[in-house]
């Protein structure tokens, strides 16, 4: 999840509670707004691109 600390319309403690209830949730919290890829496009991509890869490389790994 990539989530802006700033966000108006989702507050943080939303993030908190789904990741007590989804541990392996990876969370990512930028300085930044609800239109979070528009000001932190290039850091957000990144971490996208690197999940996928994780993603494909366990999936590619089951029988």
């Amino acid at each position: 999840m990539l989530w802006g600390r700033h966000d108006p319309f989702f507050d943080i403690a939303e993030t908190l509670s789904w990741m007590q209830d989804l541990p392996r949730m990876e969370a990512h919290i930028f300085d930044g707004g609800h239109f979070l890829l528009e000001t932190h496009a290039e850091p957000a991509l990144s971490l996208m691109i690197e999940f996928i890869k994780r993603t494909q490389e366990r999936t590619t790994q089951l029988p």
